[in-house]
């Protein structure tokens, strides 16, 4: 899962981080270009540097961020969180942070097939 995200600085960006100015929020949103399928995405940064939780998929085309989804995207995140929405969240972040630990562990594994096959056995008969 490691490096399948990566963060741009389109100009959408700007837009964020004016609106969040605005409304006297911290810069937490940003766009990132997910290689794995290939779309772009605003995120909003949880712990910053380390999660964040997407919070909207632009599709294959930064085009179809419209004026129209502009104005949805701004409700979206002024409006108050339901219990619903705050689970959602939540379990949105939980399971991104079991693929991590997943893929951590893969990782793990694979290095530790790669050492245990790479031993060179030496031996010491005829000496």
């Amino acid at each position: 899962m490691k490096d399948q995200h990566l963060i741009i600085h389109p100009h959408l960006e700007d837009w964020l981080k004016r609106m969040e100015a605005d409304a006297g929020m911290e810069p937490l949103l940003f766009v990132y270009f997910h290689l794995r399928f290939r779309t772009f995405v605003i995120a909003e940064w949880v712990d910053r540097g380390r999660t964040f939780v997407d919070v909207e998929n632009l599709g294959h085309s930064l085009r179809g961020f419209t004026r129209r989804r502009a104005v949805e995207l701004r409700k979206k995140l002024f409006r108050n969180l339901s219990g619903g929405d705050l689970e959602k969240g939540l379990r949105q972040y939980e399971r991104h942070r079991l693929l991590d630990v997943q893929a951590e562990s893969d990782d793990k594994i694979k290095y530790q097939d790669w050492a245990q096959s790479s031993k060179v056995s030496v031996s010491m008969a005829g000496v």
